[in-house]
């Protein structure tokens, strides 16, 4: 049964879901955000779903042949056996999640550790649960040793039964995004993690959602870390009141189009942003050359913006792939390969 349908999409800054997390274990802190005059908002247009050939009807991540990437096959043999399957359901509205679980050993669901949210691209939806895992770098990198030794964290992927959203030519919404707050909070609940350290990311249609879910609800997350998506503009006012990461390839036009809406709406409200643009990506392919760009973001990240931003260098994320495919597709992996990046969404309060 398809829960799609057409509707406009209304603008909330909060809702009250804030109430619910503020019951939680630890309460949410205050941000105190620094200002300055920004420049005029473009009157650019929204950018769409498929990015530069990709997006939500693409060839799909799986598509991309990851075979040579050793260090995700590697995590993968490592790594993908301790996640665990479980089901979100809503019977009243015939809603049902599958998703992936990962919970460090030993823990007592004592509401200490956070949890992280990751949400796949559409070819992920309508497929078998393990694929948000096996797809790339995104939903098994946090629960390797590298990351759970720094910064020990539950980790969900969520497997949407069908495409929660799209933009080609209009705003199209399903049930099951209207769902993701109440989604989140369940299985935060369920498995005691600490509610005010809940931290979201996603790539393409999971960057689109979460994108959509923390401007509706910006007390949700601690922090979200969107790779190469966007989202309709006009609906996103809540992000000036969220801890926001975005990264895009300059190849993948709309979602670097999305990106520089997001930027521009927050100058516009007289927000300081942090951005970096122009890195090569294939620099973090390379133990020799992966400090460089770690060096890179690391000095956009510690200037202490709430509000930050990567692009990477147009064609970059290709050279893994001989120059070869879609941009949109092959960025995915290099928004989450940088310790840099993953240690900032950790920080976030």
């Amino acid at each position: 049964m398809s829960h799609m349908k057409r509707r406009t999409i209304p603008i909330l800054t909060a809702t009250a879901l804030a109430a619910a997390l503020l019951a939680g274990c630890v309460e949410s802190s205050t941000q105190t955000v620094t200002t300055e005059e920004g420049p005029g908002q473009k009157d650019g247009k929204g950018g769409g779903a498929m990015g530069q050939g990709g997006g939500n009807e693409g060839a799909g991540s799986a598509g991309l042949d990851k075979s040579s990437d050793t260090e995700l096959q590697e995590m993968l043999e490592n790594v993908q056996d301790k996640y665990k399957q479980d089901t979100w359901t809503d019977e009243e509205k015939g809603l049902t999640v599958d998703y992936n679980i990962y919970v460090p050993d030993g823990y007592a669901g004592d509401c200490t550790l956070p949890i992280v949210f990751f949400i796949g691209d559409a070819t992920t939806a309508e497929n078998d649960v393990s694929c948000s895992l096996t797809q790339g770098w995104g939903g098994i990198v946090w629960a390797t040793d590298e990351v759970q030794e720094k910064n020990p964290c539950l980790v969900v992927t969520l497997v949407f039964p069908e495409v929660v959203l799209d933009d080609h030519g209009s705003c199209t919404t399903t049930d099951y995004l209207d769902a993701v707050p109440e989604i989140i909070t369940d299985i935060t609940e369920k498995y005691g993690a600490d509610r005010s350290r809940i931290y979201g990311t996603g790539q393409s249609m999971g960057a689109m959602t979460t994108l959509y879910t923390a401007a509706r609800n910006p007390d949700l997350y601690a922090g979200v870390l969107i790779v190469d998506g966007q989202w309709d503009i006009s609906t996103l006012s809540g992000l000036k009141d969220v801890n926001l990461l975005y990264i895009t390839a300059a190849g993948d036009e709309s979602a670097t189009d999305g990106q520089t809406e997001v930027k521009e709406m927050l100058t516009d409200e007289g927000l300081t942003i942090s951005s970096v643009t122009d890195l090569d990506a294939f620099l973090a392919d390379d133990a020799s050359t992966k400090q460089e760009l770690e060096d890179a973001v690391s000095s956009m990240l510690a200037e202490g913006s709430l509000y930050n931003f990567i692009n990477w260098k147009a064609g970059s994320v290709l050279t893994a792939y001989g120059g070869n495919g879609s941009e949109h597709m092959a960025a995915f992996d290099y928004g989450y390969k940088l310790a840099a990046v993953r240690d900032w969404l950790f920080a976030q309060r």
